[in-house]
């Protein structure tokens, strides 16, 4: 991490699978730090991992991931936020020392669960558009 952990910021990331509600718990936190006046940035983490190709043997584009994290993250901290609120997908424990190194500031972890049939029904609702999408 680096140095004095940026001044005692710290970030939470709200992990969980798909549709379970990462970003609009993010934004829902990001909305009570504003409230409370604690400056702060709100990130999804699935925007700072899209490229293509993602390259071989990384095919969710974990690298791509930590290095536009290390230099956003950076850039808000540096401009004075105090907390940083993750929204994204971390399956293993290595990646989780990684991401909070690439943040730089103490990293939460809070994980996210809901019932199978309101994650289908999300996904669903998600995907109405999408034609060929499975039902």
């Amino acid at each position: 991490m680096h140095a004095e952990s940026r001044r005692g910021a710290r970030s939470l990331l709200i992990n969980g699978t798909v549709g379970v509600g990462k970003t609009t718990a993010a934004e829902a936190v990001g909305g009570l730090l504003a409230k409370d006046g604690v400056p702060h940035a709100v990130l999804d983490l699935d925007w700072l991992r899209q490229s293509w190709p993602a390259p071989p043997g990384d095919r969710f584009n974990f690298t791509m991931l930590l290095r536009n994290v290390r230099s956003v993250a950076g850039n808000y901290l540096d401009a004075g936020a105090t907390r940083l609120v993750l929204a994204g997908v971390i399956e293993h424990q290595y990646e989780r020392k990684q991401l909070a190194d690439a943040v730089g500031a103490d990293l939460t972890v809070c994980w996210l669960r809901a019932e199978p049939s309101v994650l289908r029904q999300r996904l669903a609702r998600r995907h109405d558009d999408e034609p060929e999408a499975p039902r």
